[in-house]
């Protein structure tokens, strides 16, 4: 039987389930800029993030970095399963090991 204690831990790991989409985008030469929404299982919106990166990265850096800054966010605020919504092909192929990219090998 389960204790009390145990189903409110695990009620509380429930709701920490969610959706997680990110965008960046091109802002001229000085800078890209990104962002993240985390979003429950229902898709009702959670938590969100942005920030700007200084200087101009290619689109699969910025992209990667994004990824990356989303996943330490969302580990920090206690998310423990992580679905990634993301639009750009490249990414998702490398992460899914169906393409290889020596320049982005040490983000992923």
């Amino acid at each position: 039987m389960i204790e009390v204690t145990e189903a409110v831990e695990q009620a509380v790991i429930d709701t920490r389930e969610w959706i997680e989409n990110i965008a960046t985008s091109e802002q001229g030469t000085s800078g890209s800029g990104l962002g993240w929404i985390i979003r429950n299982s229902h898709g009702t919106f959670m938590e969100c993030g942005m920030s700007k990166f200084q200087g101009r990265a290619p689109v699969e850096e910025s992209e990667c970095t994004a990824l990356i800054w989303a996943l330490q966010s969302s580990w920090n605020l206690g998310y423990i399963k992580i679905e990634f919504d993301g639009d750009n092909l490249s990414i998702i192929r490398l992460i899914n090991g169906k393409a290889v990219n020596p320049r982005l090998r040490h983000y992923l």
